[in-house]
């Protein structure tokens, strides 16, 4: 074997790891230059692997490239090629580095699914697509019931294992395109492209029974059942807004807590512009009245969100129900 062919062999087992190493870190963040590296390197190695090709040498190279990315040396037509294992030592313990920051930045340590941060991302991508193309995107704000009842009584480790384990149902049980991240405490946001609200309806109420049958241990001897409120808001193309979609899921998140739990409701406004009021904010009195269980004043007029036809909490009293919706079935009034 020449020296230019040694030589090109030793470039090219190079050039293969680091190819190796430029398609793992494509599955994460890209750059352009990452990119360009790899499909160099990927010229690089091809141009060796032909010329080896001619000297019927494809499985010994392939035997070598395995080694080397190992950390093992190898001997290859009397060229020694252990000095090329601290290189593809470092790119493989750089490309595990690289990995753990960027899931350390963007997963939720606890649940396992996407935080906040990387959620609100991804929610102004879709958004910004669905503009573009016209299309339908909905989004489900899920909030756990009663659960500083379960942290109060069994403790903060047993209502991390719930968290953990209604995050599993969900990343379980949705499409490879529907996006779930925590938005903080106990609820968590559903992402659905390229579907419309009532579509998503149905997605959602079967993670909800999902959630009824997961059974969690209390660790003391009984195990704990589990139930979510949903709110549902979507619309198409470029009526949607990021900020409107999470107030309209939020709203009728809490909606269906007050209203009894265990149920999914969806926000709608009547069709007609003159019968529309303003909206109102939201208060947090409101919000802690809705938590604790207590029912809400007397007087209360107007459906949240229009997902149900009975009387919607003082913070949500302006817009009135859609005569279209009702409750989605299943969700008795009162279930825990």
């Amino acid at each position: 074997m020449t020296s230019t062919n040694r030589s090109l062999l030793v470039l090219g087992v190079a050039a293969a790891c680091a190819t190796s190493v430029a398609a793992w870190l494509y599955t994460g963040p890209t750059s352009v230059g990452m990119v360009l590296a790899g499909a160099l390197a990927g010229t690089v190695a091809g141009t060796s692997l032909l010329r080896l090709m001619h000297a019927r040498n494809v499985a010994t190279l392939g035997a070598a490239m395995g080694a080397v990315a190992e950390g093992q040396g190898f001997a290859l037509f009397g060229h020694q090629l252990g000095h090329l294992t601290p290189v593809a030592g470092t790119m493989k313990d750089l490309a595990e580095s690289l990995e753990t920051a960027r899931e350390a930045a963007t997963t939720d340590r606890l649940t396992r699914v996407a935080n906040r941060p990387t959620l609100l991302a991804q929610l102004f991508q879709e958004v910004e697509r669905a503009a573009r193309y016209g299309r339908p995107l909905t989004i489900a704000f899920i909030d756990l019931d009663h659960f500083k009842v379960v942290n109060d009584t069994y403790g903060h480790s047993v209502g991390d294992s719930v968290l953990r384990a209604v995050a599993e149902v969900f990343r379980t049980n949705t499409r490879d395109s529907d996006f779930i991240g925590r938005y903080g405490g106990e609820e968590f946001v559903l992402i659905l492209p390229e579907t419309s609200v009532d579509e998503a309806t149905n997605v959602v109420e079967k993670l909800r029974h999902l959630i009824l049958k997961l059974r969690v241990p209390s660790g003391s001897g009984d195990d704990l059942a589990v139930s979510i409120s949903i709110g549902v808001a979507g619309g198409h193309g470029t009526l949607l807004r990021v900020d409107e979609m999470l107030r309209d899921a939020d709203a009728a998140m809490y909606s269906a807590k007050s209203l009894g739990r265990n149920q999914t409701y969806v926000f709608a406004e009547i069709d007609d512009e003159s019968a529309r009021i303003p909206r109102s904010p939201i208060s947090a009195a409101a919000r802690a009245r809705c938590r604790s269980g207590r029912p809400r004043a007397p007087g209360s007029r107007g459906g949240a969100h229009g997902h149900h036809r009975s009387n919607a909490p003082l913070w949500r009293q302006a817009v009135v129900p859609h005569r279209r919706h009702r409750r989605a079935n299943g969700a008795a009034p009162g279930a825990a």
